[in-house]
C-alpha cells in the first residue's frame, strides 16, 4: 500500500513539474503584452519547481531502503 501510494506522490510531482514548466514558457510568450503578470507567473512557477523538486529528492530518499 505504501508503495503505490509513493508510486502515485511521485508521479504526480513529475507531472506537476511538467506543468510549471510549461507556465515558465508560457511567460515567457506573455511578457511583451503583459509583462507585471509574466513576471508573477515566472515567480510562482518557479517556486512551484524549486518545491516539486525538493519534494521529489525527499520521496526518493525515503524509497530508499
Amino acid at each position: 500500500m505504501a508503495k503505490e501510494m509513493l508510486n502515485f506522490a511521485f508521479m504526480f510531482t513529475v507531472c506537476e513539474s511538467f506543468l510549471c514548466i510549461g507556465l515558465i514558457i508560457l511567460a515567457n510568450d506573455l511578457y511583451e503584452k503583459y509583462p507585471k503578470t509574466s513576471l508573477y507567473l515566472k515567480h510562482f512557477s518557479l517556486y512551484s519547481l524549486i518545491l516539486n523538486s525538493s519534494v521529489m529528492l525527499f520521496m526518493i530518499y525515503k524509497s530508499i531502503p
